[in-house]
């Protein structure tokens, strides 16, 4: 019986789906999961699904929805309990890390889980790459003035983590990109990445969404996964604004926030020197304002810690 739904939407990525595809078929046992690829664009798709394998389905969607709607996508069309968030350029060791992800996630069902990433070498998984051990949250702008300028660096950006050395399984803020297991009925009660536009801040939504609302973030030492970053695959292939993260970063807090902190945010966003992208989040966020009235209205009566619970448990620095 099939327990999990491995969802990778991609662009342009050339074959890069495809080695996915084969390496997790290869890596893991089939009767256990699923693959849905998503091409988020219209057209002929670049590569063949070899016919032997039975547990991959393939969308194209019709128009360009981003990473997060394409995600959503395939979580909706999802038959199994679970689910687990990739990228299109993985490298899975053959081991039992499939196993063990789905054990987890049967004996915890509010929670959201990310393993250790590494880097990929000659088209495999490198175990003496360095390691990425999931993420905290900047709770305010830094490095955000000047030659260090950057969208990386502003209110809700994850940061990576280095590695607690003491533990194997240990509680994180946020995920980090390329691996996020959960239960897809946690994911439909969190509203799962609902709201967030084309790219960015998918770590930090479902991770504070989980960790409000009652739920924990969990990393799984003893689960490695290699990840080829852009630089191995290709330039980045696709058009990417930076006001789809800044506006990202808006919905959350104005859905998340109490009160009082809500156009706090919003202000305190506003300082980044970048007034173009600011005022095209802005408008944006204007624009389905009556949208995120309504997740507010559904997200606030769920959530049980609210964010100063969140920073002061993990010390996060906050700007307010």
């Amino acid at each position: 019986m099939k327990k999990i739904t491995i969802v990778i939407p991609f662009l342009n990525e050339g074959d890069e789906p495809l080695k996915t595809t084969i390496n997790l078929n290869e890596s893991a046992n089939t009767e256990l999961f699923d693959i849905i690829l998503i091409q988020d664009s219209p057209g002929k798709l670049p590569f063949t699904v070899p016919p032997e394998y039975k547990n991959v389905k393939v969308v194209i969607n019709e128009e360009r929805q981003g990473v997060c709607g394409a995600r959503m996508t395939g979580v909706a069309l999802a038959e199994t309990p679970y689910i687990l968030l990739t990228d299109a350029h993985m490298r899975f060791d053959k081991n039992d890390w499939l196993e063990k992800t789905i054990a987890e996630l049967e004996a915890n069902p509010k929670t959201l889980f990310c393993c250790v990433t590494k880097g990929v070498t000659n088209d495999v998984l490198d175990h003496k790459t360095g390691g990425g051990y999931g993420c905290y949250i900047l709770m305010k702008n830094t490095q955000v003035e000047g030659t260090n300028a950057s969208f990386d660096n502003i209110m809700l950006s994850p940061k990576w983590l280095s590695d607690n050395k003491a533990l194997q399984r240990y509680e994180i803020p946020c995920v980090m990109g390329a691996y996020y297991a959960m239960s897809k009925e946690w994911f439909n009660y969190i509203g799962g990445l609902r709201g967030l536009y084309m790219w960015g801040g998918d770590e930090p939504c479902l991770s504070m969404k989980t960790w409000m609302m009652g739920g924990q973030v969990v990393l799984l030492k003893d689960i490695v996964v290699g990840h080829k970053y852009r630089d191995q695959v290709s330039p980045l292939p696709y058009q990417l604004y930076n006001w789809y993260k800044l506006y990202n970063a808006l919905y959350i807090a104005a859905v998340l926030f109490p009160d009082d902190l809500v156009d706090a945010a919003a202000d305190h966003l506003r300082l980044i020197p970048f007034k173009g992208d600011v005022d095209a989040a802005m408008r944006h966020f204007k624009k389905h304002m009556q949208e995120i009235k309504k997740d507010r209205e559904e997200f606030q009566p769920k959530i049980v810690r609210d964010i100063n619970w969140f920073c002061e448990y993990f010390k996060l620095e906050k700007f307010w």
